[in-house]
């Protein structure tokens, strides 16, 4: 009888090691999950708090400054010439973090409202950027096209 009864123990130890293997594989999987959720809520906390540290928002910070003048890059008619001269005064003034634009003629430095004085409206111009190390637009060369 007491053979049948430790047998019986046996048995009942052994149901209870193999059904406890399921739960303890559904606890790990549940930690893992939850420590991944708790690490992406503070990357996440992290880039909205950081914008400066986030390079998608740079770049399309960068796109929206030089989308200003980039239609005016490459053959363009006096009038071209002279409305990129007022956007780049005013942007001079309106430009929260101070980025100014040099104007060349050629290969002399100039102002836009010295470009502007000096463009014959029957010319046609070439007009090229340069950019900083940002990807900014800080120069714009004019110059007048040789026929």
């Amino acid at each position: 009888m007491k053979e049948t009864e430790e047998n019986e123990m046996k048995k009942d130890v052994e149901e209870k090691k193999v059904s406890s293997k399921p739960i303890i594989v559904c606890l790990i999987i549940a930690i893992l999950i939850l420590a991944s959720v708790v690490a992406l809520a503070v990357i996440l906390e992290k880039s909205n708090k950081d914008p400066e540290s986030n390079p998608n928002l740079s770049i399309s910070e960068v796109d929206i400054f030089n989308s200003k003048f980039l239609e005016y890059e490459g053959e363009q008619q006096a009038s071209s010439v002279k409305a990129l001269m007022t956007k780049i005064a005013s942007n001079a003034l309106e430009d929260e973090k101070g980025r100014k634009i040099a104007v060349y003629e050629g290969k002399l430095e100039s102002t836009p409202g010295t470009v502007q004085s000096k463009v014959v409206s029957t010319d046609t111009y070439m007009v090229s950027f340069e950019y900083d190390s940002e990807g900014y637009i800080n120069k714009v060369t004019v110059k007048e096209k040789e026929l």
